[in-house]
């Protein structure tokens, strides 16, 4: 037969920190301390993550681009063999005396750009002292 004494101590025993829930809450802590660093970890993961696929996307924009100005020099420089002996600023000038023939205003607009993309006159700060010639008839006029 089981005493009083070594019943109570049983159930004591049992219950023990039960009773109060301190030490289930320990546990839940312990569980929700776990799951805190496991959803911080995740997080951390998914913004690297992001930082690596915006540093591709990046990568990859700037690859076309280059792709793109080179092809577009390269054309250029097809057409005005001449560009390869001029320095920046004199390209710079050809270009804008190009962009700003009404030729060009013409062809801009019949491919579909609206009339505020088309360059108009040479910058104001390093105006052109050479007037814009038309070029000769193509056909565009």
């Amino acid at each position: 037969m089981i005493s009083c004494f070594s019943f109570a101590h049983f159930f004591k025993s049992q219950k023990g920190d039960h009773a109060y829930g301190t030490q289930k809450d320990t546990r839940d802590q312990r569980g929700n301390a776990g799951r805190d660093r496991l959803y911080e970890n995740k997080i951390r993961q998914l913004h690297n993550q992001e930082t690596a696929l915006t540093a591709a996307y990046s990568k990859e924009e700037r690859r076309v681009r280059t792709r793109r100005l080179c092809t577009e020099a390269g054309i250029l420089e097809h057409y005005v063999p001449e560009l390869k002996t001029m320095d920046e600023r004199n390209t710079s000038d050809f270009i804008r005396l190009i962009a700003c023939s009404e030729v060009a205003k013409k062809f801009l607009r019949m491919r579909g750009l609206r009339n505020d993309e088309v360059p108009t006159d040479p910058t104001p700060e390093r105006p052109l002292d050479v007037p814009v010639h038309p070029v000769e008839d193509t056909g565009i006029n």
